[in-house]
């Protein structure tokens, strides 16, 4: 008994090393993302194309318009685990509203084509990814939404496919925002903050000889309950009859 004890606690101490290891090896990442496109479609002229504008106008009154991003992701590796998603956006001119944010399934469109009629999907029937609040505002003003905050929206699936697109939509009112074509410091940007945890060749060895290690040690223990059961039948006894 003693020594299957010392056993397990030698098991315990070496699994409590191989997690201290991983810990003190874990790799943060911040990653800035400008837009490969971006582009507003507007419900007033839907087959008009706005994508060498240099902002992006979104419109929540009658005869809405959208702005659609679209971000590159293949720098992040599929093995990294995405811990924060921020989209970042200025506007100069606009009236008080909620502005909403929404992931765009299809990422086949592109700036140069993108029209109201071709859209690739309205999004504002999808869940909302994040609100943010603009107030009347002719100058300029930074707005950011969290991304992963309500949790509607799969990051890692998107890495996967390398892109993903979003779309902007205020509930009422104007917004005129800033777009990838406009005066440099005052584009959108996507930033992504990643975890990533290497494990070494000697470090997955050594998990491998614990994971066996203990398995060797559970089996024996199911092996000498199986042969005590074995053998008290055989004996005949029976606790009954005590």
């Amino acid at each position: 008994m003693a020594g299957a004890a010392s056993k397990k606690v030698f098991v315990m101490v070496l699994l409590c090393i191989m997690v201290a290891a991983i810990a003190n090896n874990v790799i943060a990442a911040v990653i800035a993302l400008a837009p490969t496109d971006d582009a507003h479609v507007d419900g007033l002229a839907p087959y008009n194309n706005y994508g060498r504008s240099n902002y992006l106008y979104t419109s929540g009154a009658v005869g809405r318009a959208h702005a659609y991003l679209k971000f590159y992701l293949g720098d992040i590796s599929t093995e990294d685990i995405i811990t924060d998603v921020t989209l970042n956006l200025f506007y100069f001119y606009g009236y008080s509203t909620w502005v909403d944010v929404y992931h765009v399934s299809n990422d086949s469109w592109d700036e140069l084509s993108i029209t109201w009629n071709n859209r690739p999907d309205n999004g504002i029937d999808s869940p909302v990814l994040d609100s943010a609040h603009v107030h009347y505002l002719w100058g300029w003003e930074s707005v950011s939404w969290n991304l992963l905050k309500n949790g509607a929206w799969d990051a890692q699936a998107d890495v996967v496919d390398s892109y993903v697109s979003l779309l902007i939509s205020p509930r009422y009112n104007d917004v005129f925002w800033g777009s990838k074509e406009f005066f440099e410091g005052y584009n959108p940007s996507l930033t992504v903050r990643t975890t990533h945890v290497p494990i070494t060749p000697s470090g997955w060895l050594l998990l491998s000889g614990l994971v066996a290690l203990v398995s060797r040690a559970k089996f024996r223990e199911v092996s000498k309950l199986k042969f005590r059961r074995d053998l008290i039948k055989l004996m005949g006894y029976d606790r009954s009859k005590r």
